[in-house]
């Protein structure tokens, strides 16, 4: 990591990472005001935005890093995530898909991993880290508040005045864009339509899709519990996120809420479950899927199971970097809508790699907060809680959405200046 006694980053950098949580925050309702002020497709597209600036992030920080002196030791978490971006970069390379195929497989695998060691060896000021820290906490705080607003308000907000059908179909990368509102699952959910007897509508707020949402909300709400653990008046912050996150009707959501009273009951799972959590999980979705339970709640269980049950069967090299998962130009759909399905079906044993990249922040994480006697860092820690959860379940796990900004949360409370202390 950098020294303590390093120059702070440049405006550059620190202008770069606020705009990218802008773009990962507002990025798709900014699109799509783009696209009813101007009528052009290309604004569907805003979304390429967030990896293009991760990427400048991480030019910036190789320019930075040339002719320095060898920095200090590296976290074990830094360490992992490096050998991930190598290992799935070097397996791309043998890649039978086409380029852009590949490519997209590719940035949703290494991207997170990447912003992770960039905002983690960027040698911030504490007036830098900490801004950073908040401005993401307040612009949830406002993306929460515009969900509740749009949820409240009629459908002909988003299918007449907005215009919604039509922006997301102008994205021909979107194998979900055409859609119609009332047909997706992002803007409505049927799990319980077996008891209620009809759909809800979900909370997408200004990222117009629910499970990344929920993603960043649910990273806002450690951070909020953080706050409270330690003392501060953020009760009403827990609140509101809670709310927000039930009101997406993510799956990963109401999981997670039972794991965090589980976790304060009896101890576990805890930030440092990852195993442990992964194998009751991994079995309780096996079973599922044995007795029949692979759709409604219990849907992408499959995808998982399906992907473990290949490896198991042999095919331990996986099928390649973009020819297998839910988004492939192989007719191989193996791995379904899981992101450790996904991962398995494509690098085989070696898409295990983010688990063991999560173990290892999980740790960093316990011993930063124990050795800076802490009591509000374990509740941060268990966003990894989340993001394992989703990650067994869900392909929306993977690439820059809203879970990049739990990722650099963490990566900013590692930071070597956290509240202005080196080392």
């Amino acid at each position: 990591m950098a020294r303590g006694q390093d120059l702070p980053a440049s405006a550059l950098t620190y202008g770069l990472v606020v705009a990218l949580i802008i773009a990962l925050q507002f990025g798709p309702v900014i699109g799509l005001a783009g696209f009813l002020a101007s009528g052009e497709a290309e604004w569907a597209l805003i979304g390429v935005s967030r990896d293009i600036l991760v990427l400048g992030l991480l030019v910036l920080l190789g320019m930075r890093q040339l002719g320095q002196p060898r920095s200090n030791r590296l976290l074990p978490s830094c360490r992992w995530a490096l050998v991930m971006i190598i290992t799935f970069a070097m397996l791309s390379l043998a890649s039978a898909s086409s380029l852009t195929v590949m490519a997209l497989n590719l940035r949703r695998l290494v991207l997170i991993p990447v912003l992770f060691v960039v905002i983690l060896m960027t040698p911030w000021s504490r007036a830098q880290v900490m801004g950073l820290f908040s401005f993401v906490l307040s612009t949830s705080v406002l993306v929460a508040l515009l969900g509740f607003a749009e949820r409240i308000s009629p459908d002909r907000l988003w299918t007449e005045f907005l215009r919604v059908e039509e922006f997301m179909a102008a994205n021909v990368s979107d194998r979900f864009g055409r859609i119609g509102f009332y047909e997706s699952g992002r803007f409505f959910s049927w799990d319980l339509e077996r008891w209620l007897g009809t759909p809800l509508r979900r909370m997408v707020s200004t990222y117009m899709e629910p499970t990344t949402l929920a993603a960043g909300l649910a990273a806002a709400l450690c951070a909020a519990l953080a706050k409270f653990a330690r003392g501060e008046r953020a009760g009403w912050l827990v609140l509101m996120f809670i709310v927000a996150l039930i009101l997406t009707l993510s799956k990963a959501t109401f999981i997670f809420i039972l794991v965090l009273i589980a976790w304060r009951a009896i101890g576990w799972p805890g930030p440092t479950s990852i195993v442990s959590l992964t194998l009751v999980a991994t079995c309780i979705g096996f079973i599922a899927v044995q007795l029949g339970y692979s759709e409604g709640a219990f849907e992408h269980i499959d995808g998982l199971v399906e992907a473990l049950q290949s490896l198991a069967g042999g095919h331990l090299l996986g099928s390649g970097i973009g020819s297998a998962g839910n988004y492939n130009d192989q007719g191989n759909e193996l791995g379904g809508e899981s992101g450790l399905g996904n991962a398995i079906a494509q690098a085989g044993l070696l898409g295990v790699l983010p688990l063991l990249w999560i173990r290892a922040l999980s740790h960093d994480l316990a011993h930063a907060a124990y050795r800076r006697r802490d009591v509000g860092g374990p509740w941060l820690a268990m966003w990894l809680v989340f993001w394992v959860i989703s990650f067994l379940f869900s392909a929306s796990s993977l690439g820059v959405g809203g879970n990049a900004l739990g990722f650099a949360m963490l990566a900013l409370y590692l930071h070597p200046m956290w509240n202005g202390r080196a080392g």
